[in-house]
């Protein structure tokens, strides 16, 4: 089995991903990943369909080490979790985990832990909603543990967010993985999407070089933005080559290590 021969797992901030992505994606695949509203308006306007979101579990859990740093939450201190998936019919388009520390509870997004099946955007856009003051996106190869009960298995890097929203009582943070079957990753939907899985190659080497020449910049105390944009445009011109080459060999999704 071949080695995947770029990274993945590297969090890219919104305007990393804008201008590394948005020259190679389907607009309307981008502005879903790069939303800063409702993800479950945004699906009805892009697949043209009400998705229907399942409660898989919520409950007071121990946060993840990640979850812990980006929320401040304490080794032992409990949050309510919450677990959705998002789909049509029997199709899996969208798991989503949302982290509400206690403190963050004793306001107004208390509401949460009554949604049920509801989507969490009606409090979270709604009527003393919440603020997003963050906004990430990746490519990962990794599958929680409840995506993996659930039979899903993934052959292709897929693409996740990371939202951090904040009440008057406190912030919560909200990751969503798009799975496999979602729409934005099938070739044949042209009518919404003609955004290939063997792209993903070219749209990742060109935000791992605009990340990694960005803290190139910071240490030579020069400006990231001139920095980032000479260095992508000599990336893509020396890559456009090998990068059809490794198109034409893969048309059918390249390997990738565990």
């Amino acid at each position: 089995m071949k080695k995947c021969h770029y990274r993945v797992a590297i969090w890219y901030n919104l305007k990393q991903f804008t201008y590394c992505s948005a020259a190679h994606l389907n607009p309307e695949i981008f502005e879903l990943l790069s939303d800063r509203g409702s993800l479950t308006d945004r699906f009805k306007q892009v697949m043209g369909v009400t998705p229907r979101l399942t409660r898989l579990n919520q409950g007071r859990q121990l946060a993840s080490w990640k979850e812990r740093q980006m929320l401040d939450i304490r080794p032992r201190e409990w949050a309510l979790v919450r677990e959705i998936k998002m789909g049509k019919g029997e199709q899996n388009w969208l798991f989503a985990r949302t982290i509400v520390p206690m403190q963050t509870l004793a306001g107004p997004a208390r509401r949460i832990a009554f949604l049920n099946h509801a989507p969490i955007g009606k409090i979270l856009f709604g009527r003393n909603g919440a603020a997003r003051t963050s906004l990430e996106v990746q490519l990962t190869t990794q599958i929680p543990q409840t995506v993996a009960e659930m039979g899903i298995v993934t052959h292709f890097p897929l693409w996740q967010r990371c939202s951090i929203f904040r009440f008057s009582s406190g912030p919560l943070m909200v990751t969503e993985l798009f799975l496999p079957d979602c729409p934005i990753y099938s070739g044949d939907n042209q009518q919404h999407c003609d955004f290939k899985k063997d792209k993903i190659d070219l749209i990742s080497r060109s935000m791992n070089v605009a990340s990694a020449d960005s803290e190139q910049a910071k240490r030579d105390g020069l400006e990231n933005k001139t920095v980032i944009n000479n260095a992508s445009e000599n990336t893509l011109s020396k890559n456009s080559s090998s990068t059809q080459n490794t198109l034409h060999r893969n048309r059918t999704g390249p390997d990738y290590a565990a």
